[in-house]
């Protein structure tokens, strides 16, 4: 109970930056602030609206295979550099979040993300184009 109680306190999703890679390539961001993970489950979550959407009645099985074939798992990574310790990679194993207006492809870790680390610098690896995409750091998991 308290950490749900926690999280709806300090729980926040953080707009990180845009972000384009034209072809296969790197992207990295300082972080003027640092940030941190309230729980094991934080995230990196990157909409990739402008370049694939749902059109409401389509078939839902059909654009889950669409984004994949676009967003193959594995094809994307972070790592997060903390201001003292090991660095920490994130990828995307396939998980993604859909619904009218936006796409949200998942980066996390199987391990977790330790909480309360902070992270100076993100760098982004990427095997696909990611064109006009948003980055946000999300510090929780309910």
């Amino acid at each position: 109970m308290f950490d749900f109680i926690f999280i709806l306190l300090f729980g926040k999703v953080v707009f990180l930056a845009n972000i384009s890679v034209d072809v296969q390539g790197t992207f990295s961001i300082d972080l003027e602030k640092p940030i941190s993970a309230l729980t094991p489950g934080a995230k990196i979550e990157i909409d990739v609206s402008s370049m694939i959407n749902y059109e409401p009645g389509s078939s839902v099985k059909e654009f889950r295979k669409k984004v994949k074939e676009m967003f193959p798992p594995g094809s994307i990574q972070a790592v997060l550099v903390p201001i003292k310790g090991k660095d920490l990679t994130l990828e995307y194993a396939g998980n993604f979040g859909f619904n009218r207006q936006e796409v949200m492809i998942y980066l996390d870790s199987s391990s977790g993300v330790l909480k309360g680390k902070k992270i100076k610098k993100i760098i982004i690896f990427s095997s696909v184009k990611i064109q006009d995409a948003k980055l946000f750091w999300k510090n929780y998991l309910l």
